[in-house]
C-alpha cells in the first residue's frame, strides 16, 4: 500500500500533536481556490477542526458546533444506562445536543477546568439540558447539528475530490 507509513522507515518523522500542520492549499491541487460555497466549511474543518453556527430559538442565541471524537465517546458513555430502553434515542439526542452547545446567549453552560475534562463537561451539559430544557428545543438543536454534519460531509467530499484529481 502506498499510503502506509512505517515508523521504522528512515523517512518517517514522528508527528507531535502540538506541531501545527498546515493543510494542503488549493493551489497544491492545481486550483486557484475552492468553490465559495465550500471554502468557509473547508477552513473550519482543516484549520479549526470544527464547524459552528448560531441558532436562534425564541429570544435566545445558541451557538453549536460539530463534536470532537472525545465528545462523541463521552456521549456514548453517558447514555449507556439508557441503551436498549425506550428512552435510548432521546438520551442520545440530548447528549449530542448538549455536547454540541458552545454557548447560550453568549455564556457557556459548562466550562472545562483543564485537559481531560471532556467527560465531566459533557456530563454537566447533559444533566443541565435534560433537567431544564424541553425536548422540542433539543429536537431543533439535533436538526441544526445534522445540517452542520451535512456541511461537514460536503466539505470533506469536495476536499477528497480535489485531492483525487491531483492523483490522476
Amino acid at each position: 500500500m502506498d499510503d502506509y507509513f512505517d515508523p521504522n522507515e528512515p523517512d518517517y518523522e514522528a508527528f507531535d500533536a502540538q506541531d501545527p500542520v498546515p493543510p494542503p492549499l488549493p493551489s497544491e491541487f492545481g486550483q486557484d481556490r475552492f468553490d465559495d460555497a465550500i471554502s468557509e466549511d473547508l477552513d473550519g474543518l482543516l484549520y479549526l477542526g470544527a464547524l459552528s453556527k448560531e441558532v436562534s430559538i425564541g429570544s435566545h442565541r445558541i451557538v453549536i458546533r460539530t463534536l470532537k471524537a472525545g465528545e462523541e465517546l463521552a456521549c456514548a458513555q453517558i447514555v449507556r444506562d439508557y441503551d436498549g430502553g425506550l428512552a435510548s434515542v432521546r438520551a442520545h439526542n440530548i447528549a449530542k445536543a448538549a455536547a454540541a452547545i458552545e454557548s447560550v446567549d453568549g455564556r457557556p453552560i459548562a466550562t472545562p477546568l483543564g485537559p481531560g475534562d471532556t467527560l465531566k463537561v459533557v456530563r454537566e451539559k447533559f444533566d443541565y439540558i435534560s433537567d431544564n430544557w424541553y425536548y422540542p428545543v433539543i429536537d431543533i438543536l439535533v436538526i441544526e447539528n445534522m445540517e452542520l454534519l451535512a456541511r461537514q460531509a460536503a466539505a470533506i467530499e469536495e476536499y477528497r475530490g480535489k485531492l483525487q484529481a491531483t492523483r490522476t
